[in-house]
């Protein structure tokens, strides 16, 4: 196995912690136990990491137990879906729903819809508050805003009711990065109507798979993107450790 840890800017800004973030490549086996732990005790000096964060897939049990006997804790499953981006684009008509691109006087509502509907990890960190979490997404819009990700917003009649945000990857492959929809338009078919029009936007950009993780948690969510023919790829858990 190789770790790799590194300083997370982003995260850092957004927490207004020093944070760290670990990756793993390959098979974790006992005889690295005691090697793993100095190099993310060295790493975490050296970055003067006050909280690190390190994603692990549920098969890698063994990984995940270690991690847990050192210090670190589970906050969220992710659970990743996928789905031909054709074939989503092709679910028919999307009612009276029309779309728009953001803008920046979407941000703060639509960062309201996230916080309401993610179940996200900063939710179930004891150690974060609210603050924290719209503090994540505003930042996250923000970039989307500014190019990083495709941003679009649904609405009914003039009301912004929903939005998704999009990224191409080199693979001809698209991450759904956020997607939320407002209380108040719940059931009313946004959430299919925003995954067909951003299948569109991929199929035109010649991305022809599309693929989202979503808390394990979040149950609406996942009955959506299965109820749009998407399938289930892999489960990931989230574990984090605080040095302060």
């Amino acid at each position: 196995m190789v770790a790799a840890m590194c300083a997370d800017e982003w995260e850092s800004t957004v927490l207004g912690l020093r944070a760290g973030r670990i990756s793993f490549e390959g098979e974790f086996a006992a005889a690295m136990k005691d090697e793993l732990a100095l190099y993310i005790d060295r790493q975490t000096e050296c970055l003067k990491a006050e909280y690190v964060l390190t994603r692990v897939p549920s098969r890698c049990s063994a990984l995940l137990l270690y991690l847990q006997d050192r210090g670190f804790s589970v906050l969220e499953s992710l659970v990743e879906f996928s789905a031909s981006s054709h074939a989503v684009a092709a679910q028919g008509e999307g009612g009276d729903v029309s779309f728009r691109a953001a803008r920046e006087a979407d941000i703060a509502r639509c960062a309201d819809m996230i916080c309401l509907n993610a179940h996200s990890r900063y939710e179930t960190d004891p150690t974060l508050g609210p603050a924290v979490e719209q503090r994540a997404y505003r930042s996250w819009l923000v970039n989307s805003l500014a190019g990083r990700e495709f941003f679009f917003v649904a609405e009914l009649g003039s009301d912004p009711v929903g939005f998704m945000t999009w990224r191409p990857a080199d693979d001809r492959s698209g991450r759904i990065g956020l997607l939320a929809v407002a209380p108040v338009a719940v059931g009313r078919g946004v959430g299919r109507s925003l995954l067909r029009f951003g299948a569109g936007q991929m199929v035109a950009a010649q991305v022809d798979e599309i693929r989202v993780g979503t808390s394990g948690a979040n149950l609406r969510a996942q009955r959506l993107y299965a109820k749009a023919g998407f399938s289930p790829r892999d489960t990931f858990f989230t574990l984090r450790k605080r040095f302060v």
